[in-house]
């Protein structure tokens, strides 16, 4: 779910979530969810599903960050989108 959501995989994470018995709540290694990393990757179609769906966008990370909206969705591009992807890993 993580690696869909940061690829943009709309597809595969709606399959997932759907066929699937995922917690949207689960975190990686770096406490990051799918929805940290749909935002840290400016994935707007993922985060929109994954918020749809239930996810908490209020859930910090082990640095103590919560995913932020995406300021696309309001039309803009993420102005820290280079910087966040940045402190980003790979979701392995």
């Amino acid at each position: 779910m993580h690696k869909a959501a940061s690829e943009g995989k709309l597809e595969v994470l709606q399959y997932l979530l759907d066929n699937a018995k995922l917690d949207l709540e689960a975190t990686d290694d770096s406490g990051r969810t799918a929805l940290h990393w749909a935002v840290c990757y400016d994935r707007l179609d993922c985060y929109k599903l994954l918020v749809q769906r239930g996810a908490k966008v209020d859930v910090k990370d082990n640095v103590r960050l919560a995913p932020a909206r995406p300021a696309r969705a309001q039309g803009a591009e993420l102005p820290a989108s280079q910087h966040a992807r940045s402190r980003c890993s790979s979701p392995g």
